[in-house]
């Protein structure tokens, strides 16, 4: 699969999938804004984006297939946010991130700490929560929520560790 060096890469930072993209009903988005179109690094990796696709860490180019039934990779905007979902194996993994200025790209995700599985098992909803094992091992979450639910999940801040980018170019 095309994505699968991103996914391999991105989900050992990441413990929640989803069961469609998120949020919900938010605007999709054909291409990254332009003001983060660029090359971007942090200390250990490097962020290429261009108009409507990027490589992230030397790995293979994804291109924006939110046009495309079904899609595989898809950005939507809610608020100050972006959220980049990326389906691998039927699963929605969710990179939540924000930009500062034209310099700066914070990407969020959640890591299973301790504090995450309390947001999670003691959501006061009826969210639908599924536990994922592989190989007879807890693995991640896979999460059902409502928007309202989801915008929930951002504000208990589920996605709380981040990786930061700043542009060299």
């Amino acid at each position: 699969m095309k994505i699968f060096v991103l996914i391999f890469t991105l989900q050992s930072c990441s413990s929640v999938t989803f069961t469609t993209h998120q949020p919900e009903n938010a605007q999709v988005l054909k291409e990254f804004p332009a003001k983060i179109q660029g090359i971007f690094t942090n200390s250990e990796d490097t962020l290429i984006v261009e108009q409507t696709s990027f490589i992230y860490n030397g790995g293979e180019m994804i291109s924006l297939s939110g046009d495309i039934t079904p899609p595989d990779v898809v950005l939507k905007k809610m608020d100050n946010w972006y959220f980049l979902n990326i389906r691998d194996e039927g699963e929605w993994w969710i990179y939540p991130f924000q930009i500062s200025g034209n310099n700066r790209i914070t990407v969020f995700y959640s890591n299973m700490e301790e504090n995450e599985q309390r947001i999670i098992e003691e959501f006061d909803e009826d969210l639908k929560v599924q536990k994922v094992f592989k190989e007879g091992k807890f693995h991640h979450y896979l999460l059902n929520p409502t928007q309202s639910q989801f915008k929930k999940i951002l504000k208990k801040k589920l996605f709380s560790e981040n990786l930061i980018f700043t542009r060299i170019r």
